[in-house]
């Protein structure tokens, strides 16, 4: 039976050594279109469908559960009312800061809106000094 990640045709999918930060596995696939990609297993298996699909319905389906993920975490903090936007300006401001360094070190020219949160963060651990506390 066929699968599809959006409007693309799954030919393979292979489970790479690299991990996410927090241990989850990486697979890389191969589209029927020649195209490859790499991201995280968990995200291939909550996005591919044995249905094609436009990308406004695979965004929507991502968010919805990324956003449910994020909403226990702020419940595991005891986040009130009043700390809810600060703390999701925080983290687009860390996102942006991040893909901004990355962006300095890799990418001068590609189409930033199409790398994955994934390789930025890649290239910020193999760039990234020793910082000290004192």
């Amino acid at each position: 039976m066929k699968q599809y990640l959006g409007n693309e045709e799954i030919l393979t999918v292979f489970q790479l050594e690299t991990k996410t930060p927090a241990g989850e596995a990486m697979v890389e696939i191969n589209f029927e279109s020649g195209k490859k990609e790499t991201m995280p297993k968990k995200r291939l298996e909550l996005l591919n469908s044995v249905k094609i699909s436009d990308a406004t319905s695979t965004n929507l389906t991502l968010k919805a559960h990324v956003a449910s993920v994020l909403y226990g975490v702020l419940h595991e903090y005891g986040v009130k009312m009043g700390e809810v936007n600060g703390i999701s300006d925080g983290m687009v401001d860390l996102v942006n800061n991040g893909f901004s360094k990355a962006t300095n070190f890799l990418w001068k020219t590609e189409d930033r809106e199409e790398l994955p949160l994934n390789s930025v963060n890649e290239v910020l651990i193999a760039n990234a000094k020793p910082t000290t506390t004192e």
